[in-house]
């Protein structure tokens, strides 16, 4: 599943969504079970119910869609990253600690 993304003038898109100038190629699902899209700077509205979804798909080449393409950009962190400071820190203690035991093994 690929959503909560932002695609901004991929493959020659302007402002206007245009099916000769599709932001991406791609099979599978655009978008998560529960009613989360991407943004795609080509297809920002109409939103009649004020949702935060347009309106209708957002269509892709390989027949794929994004059911719920999203009217503003996501203020939501990316899962995955949220917790990168830490696992960072996490690798830079290993990293010194590993050094830390090298030196002292040294004649």
């Amino acid at each position: 599943m690929i959503w909560n993304n932002t695609f901004i003038g991929n493959n020659g898109a302007g402002e206007t969504y245009d099916p000769g100038h599709i932001q991406a190629f791609g099979y599978g699902w655009w978008n998560s079970t529960d009613g989360y899209g991407n943004w795609w700077s080509d297809l920002t509205k109409p939103d009649a119910n004020h949702d935060g979804i347009v309106d209708w798909s957002y269509n892709l080449t390989s027949g794929a869609k994004d059911y719920y393409p999203r009217t503003t950009l996501s203020s939501e962190p990316i899962p995955e990253f949220s917790m990168m400071p830490l696992v960072v820190l996490a690798f830079m203690a290993v990293v010194v600690l590993a050094g830390e035991t090298r030196r002292k093994m040294k004649p």
